[in-house]
């Protein structure tokens, strides 16, 4: 993945205060504690990179929040996606390992119904001006604990994508 400069972010905004006190590392950061859907209903500016890590698969009406965040993207700006997949990869692991096995995350925490292929993301937010700039699989090494990046889009994915004018 690339690297990325904690300097260049400006504004960060989450629903879980958990979440936001873990970054406030950053004090430079301005952090808002809003559920996505409101801030982006009231938000008037446009930002050059938005972040949607890890939440799509906890969203039942995740595709009513696409035209929002294509109209809150910067027209040159880049849109990250990072969810997991629907297959059965992605339920053994995600599910059956990280819930019931390792209990790493409590049960419960995913449903495998509201996984999403890559395909319809692309699809989706496709039909609000952004096309796929790149994909990348992610595998989780449990040994370092650590995330890292691989060819396989089977389990945990993640999309860059950009507003159609940039090509």
């Amino acid at each position: 993945f690339p690297s990325f400069d904690h300097a260049l972010l400006k504004d960060a905004v989450d629903s879980s205060n958990n979440a936001l006190n873990l970054a406030k590392k950053h004090p430079n950061i301005k952090y808002v504690y809003a559920s996505i859907g409101d801030f982006l209903l009231s938000n008037t500016q446009t930002f050059d990179f938005i972040f949607c890590l890890e939440v799509l698969e906890h969203w039942k009406t995740w595709k009513a929040h696409i035209p929002q965040i294509a109209r809150s993207l910067n027209k040159k700006g880049m849109l990250t996606i990072s969810t997991i997949n629907k297959t059965a990869s992605s339920f053994a692991k995600a599910i059956i390992w990280t819930e019931y096995i390792a209990r790493w995350l409590p049960k419960n925490t995913h449903q495998w119904q509201h996984f999403i292929p890559p395909s319809e993301v692309v699809h989706t937010c496709a039909s609000f001006g952004l096309s796929l700039h790149n994909i990348s699989g992610m595998t989780f090494l449990p040994i370092s604990q650590e995330w890292a990046p691989t060819h396989s889009v089977n389990t945990n994915y993640m999309l860059f994508l950009r507003h159609n004018e940039v090509y």
